[in-house]
């Protein structure tokens, strides 16, 4: 025999609900079948039959609507049972997927703690790391190898100040030595309120850079770094620095650099020295630096930043600063730029020096040469005029005399007598001329003594005031002076030629003659020591290049015939030469002439007999 399943229990109970219905509808139809066929004899067994029937049908029929209904129920129960079993089968497959979900999860966490822990140990510096209650989380073996004295305690849960007290027992720290209880506050204070790197010097000698910084959660993380050996590094680094600073000042050479694309500058200290500059102070920018240079030198200073820019070679440039306290400084430069890998350029280095002092001496030495082409010409100058003015003086002589001698003899008024009295005139002007030749040319001894170079001048210009037109005026600036070591004729010589030549230089024009004597500026040309400066300035027509080149030639001049001889600065120059000092000249075109003559104070050198009164 076969037996049907069916799994669905609403299509169970739908079939056992048809076959209870099947079945009592089997039965009603067999008793009225079993009534009506039946013999009138038995039809009262079979209406009690049919009775019994019936009520066995009732009963059938009660207790199928029974089992109907608890079938019904029984079915629902069922059902219910059936969706709660999916639902639980449903559950228990997301939980197991929940499981091993959680199950990968653990094993990726896992992985990345163990990533994690493998990173912090590969960390060449130490790290550790406490929670916000400032307990001990984790730390790599480097951070344990600093502090192996308190490694111990580095477990989870130990606070940070329990820690520290057992490397400080240990004596780790080497500045907290004797003063632990403050030195521990104040790191305390430092790690609950980070605010920056702080290093610690331990006591085996190692230098340690602390980094702390809070956490999102409250804790914190620190990075302790040793910088031993870049303190080493750092002090080696500075004595080289202080060894190239003290090299610079010794030879006096500044050196610089710019970024040729940020533009930033960098000074080295003796840059800002030869500069006269705090070295404390920014680098000037630009257009800052600009204004230091000459005007007269902005021009080739630039070219030669924008040649450097483009990385075209420069030459050593030579151009004057002007510096903060006014003074004029001549620079050397030495440039050279640095390319990348493309070619371009990335920065402009260079060195400088202060070559005032070189200028100067070799300016000193082109006068000093000049001085003695000089010297030379007025020695060769002054033999030809002594040889030809003592023939000349010779021929003089009985001209003068005879015509003295016949003027006597002359009638007072008379043309002839007049006549003579003019060949007297000239003949005593050409034996002038021809003594002030001699007195040019021939050798004689000078005698020096100290001389008071103010007296000298006043009793100067009291003796010329009367020979200067009132159209001129004088004007005196003489200052109390030390005395000098020269000859007091020679002196008033220099002092009556420069002003004659001042006034013939006015003219008959109105104007004012300057003379002042006074102490001269250290900074002025050729100055190595204490001078006097003697000063004669006037307001005339001034001199151009070409004259102020030779005004000191002997029996050159600009007057005209007969109204100088071009030999008063020729003897001028001699005479400043002969004591030791030389000579200025300010003059242009339209503005006057200034002549500035420098004598040294007492100079000690020895008389030399020289009539021409040159070095």
């Amino acid at each position: 025999m076969r037996i049907l399943t069916v799994s669905d229990p609403r299509r169970r109970a739908r079939i056992l609900r048809l076959g209870i219905s099947s079945v009592s509808t089997v039965i009603i139809l067999a008793v009225w079948t079993m009534v009506h066929d039946a013999p009138a004899a038995s039809r009262e067994h079979a209406v009690m039959i049919a009775t019994i029937a019936g009520v066995a049908t009732i009963l059938l029929a009660g207790l199928a609507v029974y089992l109907m209904r608890e079938i019904g129920h029984r079915t629902e129960q069922e059902i219910e049972l059936t969706n709660e079993r999916g639902k639980l089968q449903e559950a228990n497959h997301r939980l197991e997927a929940d499981v091993a979900l959680r199950r990968e999860i653990e094993q990726q966490l896992r992985a990345v703690q163990q990533t994690l822990h493998d990173a912090v140990d590969s960390i060449p510096e130490g790290l550790v790391i406490y929670d916000s209650s400032d307990c001990f989380v984790m730390s790599n073996e480097p951070y344990r190898q600093l502090y192996p004295e308190a490694a111990h305690l580095m477990t989870p849960g130990t606070p940070f100040e329990e820690i520290m007290w057992a490397a400080l027992d240990a004596g780790r720290f080497a500045e907290a030595i004797g003063c632990e209880p403050e030195w521990l506050a104040d790191r305390i204070y430092a790690h609950e309120h980070p605010a920056g790197a702080i290093e610690q010097r331990l006591a085996d000698g190692r230098c340690v850079m602390v980094c702390e910084r809070r956490m999102q959660n409250g804790g914190s993380a620190g990075l302790h770094i040793d910088i031993t050996k870049l303190k080493a590094t750092e002090d080696q680094l500075r004595r080289n620095q202080d060894n190239l600073n003290r090299a610079q000042r010794l030879a006096k050479i500044g050196s610089f650099e710019r970024d040729l694309r940020t533009g930033e500058v960098t000074w080295s200290d003796q840059h800002y020295r030869i500069f006269e500059m705090d070295p404390s102070s920014q680098p000037p920018s630009r257009d800052e630096f600009l204004t230091l240079v000459h005007p007269e030198d902005r021009a080739a200073y630039e070219s030669s930043m924008i040649a450097s820019e483009e990385g075209r070679p420069v030459a050593p440039l030579t151009y004057r600063i002007r510096c903060p306290d006014g003074s004029i400084k001549w620079i050397y430069a030495e440039l050279e730029v640095i390319f990348d890998d493309d070619g371009n350029p990335l920065r402009r280095i260079g060195t400088i020096r202060d070559v005032s002092e070189v200028r100067a001496a070799e300016e000193r030495q082109r006068e000093l040469e000049r001085q003695l082409f000089h010297s030379q010409k007025l020695e060769a100058v002054g033999t030809l005029a002594g040889g030809i003015a003592h023939d000349l003086n010779n021929t003089l002589v009985p001209i003068l005399a005879l015509s003295q001698l016949l003027v006597e003899q002359m009638l007072e008024g008379s043309s002839e007598r007049e006549d003579l009295a003019t060949i007297v005139q000239a003949s005593r002007h050409g034996r002038d001329l021809v003594r002030r030749i001699l007195a040019f040319s021939r050798k004689q001894e000078t005698t020096k003594a100290k001389v008071d170079l103010a007296v000298t001048t006043r009793q100067c210009l009291q003796m010329l005031r009367a020979t200067i037109p009132a159209t001129v005026l004088i004007n005196e600036e003489i200052d109390a002076i030390p005395p000098v070591l020269a000859d007091a004729g020679q002196l008033q010589q220099i002092i009556v030629n420069l002003v004659t030549n001042a006034r013939q230089a006015i003219g008959n024009e109105q104007g004012t003659i300057t003379i002042g004597v006074s102490l001269a500026d250290d900074r002025s040309k050729g100055a190595g020591g204490s001078a006097i400066l003697l000063r004669v300035a006037d307001t005339g027509p001034g001199m151009d290049a070409e004259t102020r080149d030779r005004i000191f030639e002997p029996f050159f001049t600009t007057k005209d015939v007969g109204e100088g001889t071009g030999l008063g600065l020729s003897v001028v120059h001699g005479i400043v030469t002969d004591h030791g000092g030389w000579i200025e000249i300010d003059s242009q075109p339209g503005k006057g002439s200034e002549f500035r003559i420098f004598l040294p104070i007492e100079c000690e050198q020895k008389s030399r007999v020289s009539a021409d009164l040159v070095a």
